[in-house]
């Protein structure tokens, strides 16, 4: 595939890495899916470019990259709201935007949310690795030669099969998250819930959790009432899921998500339904989680739901018609 290169990392960021939907298929090898936290907001950003859903972009944590661009493109920013800027006036979220050769691309900070989504008409192009371009630091594969983003890299993009028009496409309100600081998360039980005491069990979905300082693509350790079981928390090591909620042994739950270990140790009491995934993945240091259960038939509309809004916007795209 033809690539061009479309912009120069002048500064880095927090942790500004390339995902895409993620290294499907490896787990039972040991190899993590990884791909973008906050799925929806990655695919809508590609939605938004014209590019396919599972295309890569850039995931900018907490203090987004400064970028300054070759060639005149058609960029979407997506997710928490790290407020972007182009020579330094602010531009919209959940929109396209033509940016021009020489453009410089920066960000105030974070308003809401933790992670951003930069997609680029084209998509990314860097090496595949087991069939995604995705980054996973811990092994140092996918990506940017496994890394994080430094000063002086170049970014290329592929070829751009469906020109955006030069008007701005701006995301319906209704189709665009809000990112709180006190969020409630839907849960489904998992398979060691029923290992809890009936007391903890209601703990748990009751009471509120506060995010730690250690939250991060592997996951998410909150902080709050003590959680305890009928006898032990331990199990034989088995699967995990992105979202599944494990309890430590000091009896705190934890969220894992996107770079998670394939397998785990620790009881799976709950596992955030699919549709809140992207709401968990820009918690931030110190927010406020509440668990609610749902039905396993509630978690399947919600996601019905989430994916009809990406293939709404997706054909209105590729079918040159926006409403």
């Amino acid at each position: 595939m033809n690539k061009t290169p479309v912009c120069t990392v002048r500064k880095a960021g927090l942790f500004t890495t390339i995902q895409d939907t993620g290294r499907i298929g490896y787990q039972h090898l040991g190899v993590p899916a990884s791909g973008a936290m906050d799925m929806y907001a990655l695919q809508m950003g590609n939605a938004l470019c014209g590019n396919p859903l599972s295309a890569a972009g850039l995931e900018l944590t907490l203090m987004g990259p400064a970028l300054t661009f070759h060639e005149d493109t058609v960029i979407a920013v997506t997710g928490g709201n790290l407020q972007p800027q182009i020579n330094n006036e602010s531009i919209p979220m959940w929109a396209t935007r033509k940016i021009y050769e020489g453009d410089e691309l920066t960000f105030k900070g974070p308003a809401h949310g933790a992670r951003a989504y930069l997609c680029v008409a084209g998509s990314l192009e860097v090496p595949m690795v087991l069939g995604s371009r995705s980054t996973y630091t811990k092994a140092g594969i996918g990506g940017m030669e496994g890394r994080e983003l430094e000063g002086g890299d170049i970014l290329y993009r592929g070829t751009v099969h469906d020109s955006p028009r030069p008007f701005e496409r701006r995301l319906p309100k209704a189709s665009i998250p809000v990112y709180e600081k006190q969020q409630t998360l839907r849960v489904v039980a998992g398979p060691e819930f029923d290992t809890l005491t009936a007391e903890a069990g209601t703990r748990l979905l009751r009471e509120a959790y506060v995010v730690t300082q250690e939250a991060d693509r592997m996951g998410i350790r909150l902080e709050g009432p003590e959680v305890s079981f009928h006898h032990t928390g331990d199990i034989i090591s088995d699967g995990v899921a992105f979202g599944t909620v494990q309890l430590a042994s000091d009896g705190q739950p934890m969220i894992l998500m996107a770079d998670r270990q394939t397998t785990g140790g620790y009881a799976r009491v709950l596992n955030v339904i699919s549709a809140d995934l992207s709401k968990a993945a820009q918690l931030q240091p110190n927010a406020s989680v509440m668990f609610e259960q749902v039905t396993l038939e509630e978690a399947q509309i919600a996601f019905r739901q989430l994916h009809r809004s990406l293939e709404d916007v997706y054909f209105a795209v590729n079918n040159k018609k926006w409403r």
